[in-house]
């Protein structure tokens, strides 16, 4: 849920915490790697998510953990709340976004 359906169903009532990701540092502390190549590339291939701490840095295990949190975000943040009834488009369209990160587009087909 979002942070403002949550305040509309407590009628104001809540407190809102921020959680980032963990930064290199703390990636490295929390699964006791040091500081070198490999640990960087393992962090960069997983990311960041604080509950990374509590698996084992396999990529079955984590990618089945990515692969959960990609679909919670886009099928029940996304497309259940905003009702899209194209969802292989809505697929199609993160999968492209993915794919050209930090590129330069536009809505507007030129």
């Amino acid at each position: 849920m979002l942070s403002s359906d949550i305040a509309g169903y407590l009628s104001g009532r809540y407190i809102e915490i921020t959680v980032y990701s963990l930064a290199y540092i703390e990636f490295l502390n929390f699964h006791k790697l040091k500081n070198a190549g490999e640990s960087l590339d393992v962090f960069l291939k997983f990311g960041g998510l604080p509950n990374l701490k509590h698996l084992s840095l396999e990529e079955s295990i984590v990618f089945e953990y990515l692969r959960n949190i990609y679909s919670t975000i886009i099928y029940k943040d996304i497309i259940q709340r905003y009702a899209i009834r194209n969802v292989l488009f809505m697929e199609q369209l993160v999968q492209f976004l993915a794919n050209n990160i930090g590129s330069i587009f536009s809505k507007k087909k030129d």
